[in-house]
């Protein structure tokens, strides 16, 4: 650890075994309005023999003049696996970008550069696209009429390298403006009418493919207005509300076909299952009369907590959502979501889709236990074949996470993963620890089968002593006795 300031500090941890040489550092420095930190490293291996492998992750963050804020962040690695084979991240895709934003009372103004760097085998970076602009400036206003009114302008930007004609080649640059009103009455009986018009005028220039119009516009108007009533009960052990939601929406979209690259995967929860539109982008649309209907139900009783909510979605137009989401076709999935929270530490939360045929498309769900010696964790995922979403083959994965406090000194836990629908675990870990006063040692072995990285399994050791006496105890850990220095 090298002292370079009273504002900037250096630390070097060098690795030196047969198989690998390996220096990692740490740098900070902070600034009268920010700060600033890099990590990184550098190998030398018999994993790629004659080739220096490093990385670097830098995050800065500056507080502006007018209240503006400046984000900067930097991702970067010599190779696909090099992260995941020295257990620094087991991410798949690297955004490095700068974000400039100023959020006020009524107004909002962010701008973003980001550049992605894909480490998935057999996803070509180049054509992700690699280069994503974007902006936005909005604000609000109170109109006479009452409720709210926002108005906004935007623009979007994606640039590929490559120049090949077609969609490995594509680049799009997009303008937008729309104004949004918004009113929420609440009646006698005690129905709330949420109310809204809106208006979105789009142009925009696709370049590079010959499928799309070098220039087009996109021109949509809609409507919606959403009925709640909730009806509560309180007793007096708990208290539980009712409240049957209908939503009906109408939009249409006028102008130019322009390519999706913003909206090609959907999810449907409970989130935007009322929304005017599901589509998380500007690209795609939903097109005609629609009605959204559904039921929540959530109650308190000591100190049981939970809710259940159910939603489906019926349309005069089919809609072209991507196909595990639930929501393409006339008539979606109904949507299931429920959570409940026992005094004990045990909840469990979930979500799942149903359709026609009763049978059930994208699931997941999750459960805990947790006491003062105990924190036990597991999930499953089920996702049905999407080819937007790269899927050719259904993916069923279960979760699990547990630590176990056994006394002051001995502690343990075990990680794991398990690749249901390929009959095969992804990953496993089990850690031991055991601490004094003045000492602390943690042993681990993990044992890393496949990943979107690599397909090469490999097993990991680690070892770590900490000698407390010289420093802060460990964090969240506290002893009877102290160790004196």
């Amino acid at each position: 650890f090298i002292v370079l300031g009273d504002n900037r500090d250096l630390t070097l941890t060098p690795f030196i075994s047969p198989i690998t040489s390996t220096l990692e550092l740490r740098y900070r420095q902070a600034y009268a309005n920010g700060d600033l930190e890099l990590n990184g490293a550098l190998t030398q291996d018999r994993l790629l023999p004659g080739q220096l492998r490093a990385y670097v992750f830098a995050d800065a963050g500056f507080d502006l003049a007018d209240n503006f804020k400046l984000g900067l962040a930097l991702r970067l690695t010599s190779d696909r696996a090099y992260l995941l084979d020295y257990g620094y991240s087991d991410v798949d895709r690297l955004i490095s970008g700068a974000h400039l934003t100023r959020t006020r009372d009524r107004s909002l103004m962010a701008l973003n550069f980001d550049l992605y760097q894909s480490l998935r085998e057999g996803e070509d970076a180049l054509t992700l696209p690699p280069v994503i602009v974007d902006g936005r400036v909005e604000r609000r206003f109170r109109p006479g009429i009452g409720g709210a009114l926002t108005l906004s302008s935007t623009i979007d930007a994606a640039w590929r390298p490559d120049t090949t004609p077609g969609p490995d080649g594509r680049d799009l640059l997009r303008l937008g403006f729309a104004a949004d009103w918004h009113r929420r009455f609440v009646t006698g009986p005690g129905l709330v009418i949420d109310s809204g018009l809106g208006l979105g005028i789009d142009g925009f220039a696709v370049m590079q493919d010959p499928a799309f119009d070098l220039l087009g516009y996109k021109a949509e108007p809609q409507a919606g207005v959403t009925l709640r009533w909730p009806f509560q009960r309180v007793t007096t052990t708990g208290n539980a509300v009712i409240e049957p939601v209908i939503a009906m929406a109408w939009s249409q979209r006028y102008g130019s076909d322009m390519p999706d690259e913003d909206s090609p995967s959907t999810e449907f929860d409970m989130g935007n299952a009322f929304a005017l539109t599901r589509f998380p982008g500007e690209d795609r649309s939903e097109n005609g009369p629609r009605l959204a209907m559904g039921t929540s139900y959530s109650f308190t009783a000591g100190d049981v907590v939970g809710a259940v909510a159910l939603a489906r979605v019926v349309r005069l137009q089919p809609a072209d959502f991507n196909l595990s989401s639930g929501l393409d076709g006339t008539l979606s999935d109904w949507l299931l979501q429920g959570r409940i929270a026992l005094g004990d530490g045990l909840s469990f939360d979930g979500r799942t889709l149903i359709d026609q045929g009763y049978g059930f498309g994208k699931t997941e769900g999750r459960i805990r236990w947790r006491n003062d010696h105990v924190d036990l964790a597991a999930s499953y995922v089920f996702l049905p074949i999407d080819p937007a979403e790269s899927r050719t083959a259904p993916m069923s994965e279960w979760t699990l996470a547990s630590d176990w406090r056994i006394n002051d000194q001995w502690k343990m836990g075990f990680d794991g993963r398990y690749d249901v629908a390929a009959a095969r675990p992804a990953n496993a870990a089990l850690r031991l620890g055991w601490q004094n006063e003045c000492l602390a040692v943690d042993l681990s072995i993990s044992r890393r089968y496949t990943s979107s990285i690599t397909v090469d399994p490999s097993t990991s050791f680690g070892l770590r002593v900490q000698l407390l006496g010289f420093g802060a105890a460990a964090q969240g850990q506290t002893m009877r006795r102290q160790c004196s220095n």
